[in-house]
């Protein structure tokens, strides 16, 4: 089956809405002449709550990934996903125990919070940049996950676990749901093999 003519531009909105299921139309990040040709070939639509993509929109971006799944190392990927897991669950534990102080959160609490996540980064950084060799689009995660640190360290503690920002959470969310995609895996037939 041929693969329908998307700009590389094209694909990485199509993913990146594929990941995060909508984004406001002010915060697409494409030019514009890229957006319009996305909706034009009703690949995405407008809803009240952002942009989406439409079904033609998550066949279109399924075989491009299947392209893209096709010219990469998947053995040399899959490493670095598996070094990945290794750190993922204390990641999302130091989130959520940092999540469930709510109002109640403490500068004292986020500095603990950020030591343990500045550690498990560190540890997980290297594969990380391997992942990048392989696939380019995650050496952003790298540098997201970095400045969304850099920017809890600053003060802004939102840049935590935030679920509305670019906070260490959601871009950790956002790479594990990119490594899922690209290696063709599930996220819920994982977490079972997991526990």
């Amino acid at each position: 089956m041929s693969v329908p003519s998307v700009t590389a531009e094209g694909f990485e909105l199509l993913h990146l809405l594929r990941i995060r299921g909508r984004i406001a139309a002010d915060q697409l990040g494409a030019e514009q002449a890229v957006v319009e040709a996305l909706f034009d070939a009703e690949l995405v639509r407008m809803t009240e709550r952002g942009v989406i993509l439409t079904s033609k929109g998550f066949q279109q971006h399924a075989l491009h990934l299947d392209v893209d799944r096709a010219e990469i190392e998947l053995d040399r990927f899959a490493a670095t996903y598996d070094r990945f897991l290794r750190v993922n669950q204390p990641i999302k534990d130091v989130c959520a125990a940092w999540q469930a102080r709510g109002t109640a959160v403490s500068d004292d609490d986020t500095f603990k919070a950020l030591d343990a996540l500045e550690g498990l980064f560190q540890r997980v950084r290297p594969s990380l940049s391997g992942a990048a060799d392989i696939v380019p689009r995650f050496q952003s995660y790298v540098d997201h996950l970095a400045a969304a640190l850099d920017r809890v360290a600053e003060g802004e503690r939102k840049f935590l676990a935030d679920p509305q920002s670019a906070s260490f959470h959601t871009v950790w969310f956002e790479c594990h749901e990119d490594y899922l995609l690209t290696l063709g895996r599930d996220r819920d037939s994982e977490e079972k093999e997991l526990s």
